[in-house]
């Protein structure tokens, strides 16, 4: 699976390159708890690297993403946790993330 694939930093570079943080952020809106985890999971691989963390942001990430926050799976929070906390590394993006009422979410996880 893509998730798989993308634990390989040159299999991040490729799966950016050929346009997939798109495809993967859109598994997010599949009403499939497993989908779900898997593009989750993929996501919070390529979340490692800060080229995937710009166009993750700029491909609509933050809002499925601040949403899998509430999700019934442990696993799929979990990973959607991970990635935001990369995400919101960049001052940008932390400011893109309370804009998108992520910390009300986050702060429910507690």
């Amino acid at each position: 699976t893509v998730q798989n694939l993308s634990v390989n930093n040159d299999n991040k570079l490729k799966i950016i390159e050929e346009g997939g943080v798109r495809a993967i952020v859109a598994l997010l809106a599949v009403q499939d708890l497993a989908v779900q985890e898997h593009g989750c999971g993929a996501l919070r691989n390529l979340s490692a690297i800060e080229e995937a963390r710009n166009v993750m942001v700029f491909e609509g990430g933050l809002p499925p993403l601040i949403a899998q926050l509430r999700s019934k799976s442990l696993s799929v929070q979990e990973h959607a946790t991970v990635t935001l906390r990369h995400l919101t590394a960049s001052e940008s993006s932390r400011a893109k993330f309370v804009k998108e009422n992520g910390v009300l979410p986050l702060i429910e996880l507690l």
